[in-house]
């Protein structure tokens, strides 16, 4: 029974990995080896595309889940996660209008000319603004259900231990952005991505006290 149940358990969370990294990194890999792209800095020359899209988001994404379904839930939650969502989803609309309209951006096989996704780039944008929507819902979730008084110690630390690798996961892909981004910090859209990254390192590291401060409490 206790097999079952951590089956059941981990059942979400390796379908929203394999979700995300298939939606991500598979959808984009494909077009990549179908489509004609090569003139310009493709999908294998980004770490963040590869490593992260590929492995560090779809763990941090799972590990993330993971920590919300093992914390009771309550009668608001619906309306928490898509005030979140809504919040992450225009964040990164922001981020990806800030490289449409740069004048002089780092093209690549997404922005082959100044204010110019193809269908790469419009699936990318998508796909990013979904996403951040989604993880941004998430982990407002995680912090209301550790701020409530309905899980017990045991459910305090999984969810705990869960989030903190999940911060690690969302950490490293950071990282790889901003090594990625390095020779575009001096354009407006690379300054944009580098502000974005700022205001989502915040973000998490508020939650990241509460739940420190909670978990120490518990």
């Amino acid at each position: 029974m206790r097999l079952r149940s951590r089956r059941k358990s981990l059942a979400v969370p390796l379908l929203t990995a394999t979700a995300v990294c298939a939606a991500g990194f598979g959808a984009l890999a494909t077009m990549w080896a179908t489509g004609r792209w090569r003139d310009r800095p493709g999908l294998f020359d980004y770490e963040s595309a590869t490593w992260g899209d590929a492995l560090l988001l779809p763990i941090g994404t799972a590990l993330l889940t993971g920590a919300v379904r093992a914390l009771p839930g309550s009668g608001s939650d619906r309306r928490w996660f898509w005030l979140a969502f809504t919040a992450g989803a225009a964040a990164g609309t922001a981020v990806q209008a800030s490289w449409l309209r740069d004048p002089n951006p780092a093209t690549n096989w997404t922005l082959p000319q100044p204010h110019t996704f193809n269908l790469p780039g419009w699936y990318h944008a998508a796909f990013f603004v979904l996403l951040g929507g989604a993880t941004c819902g998430l982990w407002v979730l995680l912090v209301r259900r550790l701020s409530a008084d309905a899980a017990s110690a045991v459910q305090r630390r999984r969810a705990f231990a869960a989030a903190v690798a999940a911060a690690a996961s969302f950490a490293a892909f950071a990282v790889l952005v901003v090594r990625d981004n390095a020779t575009t910090s001096a354009t407006s859209a690379g300054r944009a991505t580098l502000v974005g990254l700022a205001v989502a390192a915040v973000a998490v590291l508020g939650p990241a006290i509460v739940m420190t401060v909670r978990h120490r409490d518990a």
